[in-house]
């Protein structure tokens, strides 16, 4: 089996996506908190069924402000309180889904390049595509 190279993952935003340039690293987190349905008769297993599903994630990227990238769009994002479309890009299957930005953070080091990290909350149902 050929492995996928984290390199080769990558984050767009927007309704046409845009690719975040400069991205080095992104995290995308499914959840799901099942509902417990045991009873005495069940005793000792407990049992569930289905209930709210969720899904966040984060990103970070070198800062390219000369091009209008999609971590542009994040930072607007972030500033006005709005959501966006995020597409996680994963070799032959995509995830995507609309989200809103949670954290917003500029990284500038002393002995480093200029970037940024993000943290997203998914909102709604997420869309898997093979």
């Amino acid at each position: 089996m050929p492995a996928i190279l984290g390199k080769d993952v990558t984050i767009q935003i927007g309704a046409t996506p845009v690719a975040v340039v400069g991205q080095r690293e992104g995290t995308f987190t499914m959840e799901s908190e099942p509902i417990q349905t045991s009873a005495k008769a069940d005793f000792p297993a407990r049992t569930y069924v289905g209930g709210w599903t969720n899904w966040s994630g984060s990103l970070s990227a070198v800062t390219d402000l000369t091009d209008s990238t999609g971590l542009l769009l994040l930072e607007a994002a972030a500033n006005e309180g709005t959501s966006v479309t995020i597409k996680f890009n994963h070799s032959t299957r995509y995830y995507s889904g609309t989200a809103f930005i949670t954290s917003f953070e500029r990284n500038a080091p002393y002995e480093d390049v200029d970037s940024a990290s993000v943290q997203f909350q998914g909102s709604d149902t997420l869309t898997i595509d093979a």
